[in-house]
């Protein structure tokens, strides 16, 4: 099967990846580390050098995500913000900072505005109080109103928050309270994701399990019904946005286009190469060479991963011309899939565009399997 083929077109996406913490959340499995003042002033260092060897043009998103970003005090952070504001966005930009409610606050909020971040993405997790305190959160209901409130009375318009669902011990009751807390809020967009158990967790060492399937699936459901009621559509399985207001950054991915990724583990994706970072923070400061995996992208790779990414989209995808590059053989295993979920009403086809039914959604990890 043939590698594809190079083009001349750059990135227009660029994540930025920043591991510090200020605590560590009980769930959390991501690359992050405590935070501690000398290592990431040379981690920032690092992340400015390896900035400087990208070929960038205009860039249409920038997303820093973390670890929590906004745990880093304006001093550290902002040599690496003078870096950035050397790079041209586009008209329509999108630039992105996750953030912990705690590490908010009015001056660093206005030096995020003051470098061009238009997106706040917030993580709020629950706002039951025994929830947060098992999660480790350092933050309660009255602070993420406050801070909410205090964003946009500076002029951010554009607000996601995380919701995490089937916590142990949480009951309907208690997600419902969190729907209604989230939504008279009035944000743009909300991600809400099930809760897993990963092997690097602290919930893994204490040996929690997560509510069963069936429960998260019900849970899911109520989430869907309510959010869609109040204005909030979903358009990727964990993701629900007010008009206009879907993830720019996030649809990079899920479009499976290119994208730059620098720091600690991060990912890129660039002329059907893809590469991912060290997770090694001593390897990352100190190695010429910090990346831990590359693969190139055959034709029939490229193919799945557009089944696998455009399939978690409401919007599915186009089958027009999508076959054109693959062997007979291929495309006649993937046809034969399609069909046999199209029979179960799971996937539907509709003038070429391949969606995933309601039902299909919660299914998609068994179809993919099938694809591979």
């Amino acid at each position: 099967m043939m590698r594809i083929k190079r083009t001349n077109n750059l990135p227009r996406a660029l994540y930025i990846h920043i591991p510090f913490c200020l605590n560590i959340c009980s769930y959390c499995s991501f690359c992050h580390l405590l935070y501690d003042e000398n290592r990431a002033i040379a981690y920032i260092d690092r992340l400015i050098e390896e900035l400087k060897q990208l070929k960038i043009g205009e860039l249409h998103t920038i997303y820093i995500g973390g670890g929590t970003p906004s745990s880093l005090p304006i001093f550290i952070i902002e040599k690496l913000f003078k870096e950035i504001d050397k790079i041209h966005l586009d008209d329509d930009y999108e630039f992105s900072i996750e953030a912990n409610v705690e590490s908010l606050d009015e001056e660093k909020l206005k030096f995020y505005l003051k470098h061009r971040i238009n997106r706040l993405s917030i993580g709020v997790e629950s706002f039951d109080a025994n929830i947060l305190k098992d999660m480790r959160r350092n933050h309660d209901a009255k602070m993420v109103e406050d801070v909410i409130k205090l964003a946009k009375s500076l002029g951010f318009n554009n607000i996601n928050c995380d919701l995490i669902y089937g916590y142990p011990h949480e009951t309907t009751n208690i997600l419902k309270n969190d729907l209604n807390c989230l939504v008279a809020l009035d944000v743009n967009h909300i991600s809400c994701y099930g809760l897993t158990v990963e092997d690097r967790s602290i919930l893994h060492a204490k040996k929690i399990k997560p509510q069963d399937d069936d429960m998260l699936r019900d849970e899911y459901d109520i989430i869907y019904k309510f959010l869609n009621e109040h204005g909030y559509k979903r358009y990727e399985t964990s993701n629900f946005a007010k008009p206009t207001y879907e993830s720019k950054h996030n649809l990079t991915y899920w479009h499976d286009e290119q994208y730059y990724g620098i720091g600690l583990s991060a990912a890129s994706y660039i002329d059907g190469l893809r590469l991912v970072n060290t997770s090694n923070f001593d390897r990352y400061l100190h190695s010429e060479n910090i990346i831990e995996e590359k693969e190139y992208l055959t034709e029939e790779d490229h193919l799945f991963y557009e089944f696998m990414l455009r399939l978690r989209l409401d919007e599915g995808l186009s089958l027009d011309n999508i076959f054109n590059e693959v062997n007979f053989e291929t495309k006649n295993k993937y046809l034969r899939i399609v069909n046999k979920y199209l029979d179960r009403n799971l996937l539907t086809l509709k003038d070429n565009r391949l969606k995933t039914t309601y039902e299909g959604s919660l299914l998609l990890d068994s179809i993919l399997i099938e694809l591979l």
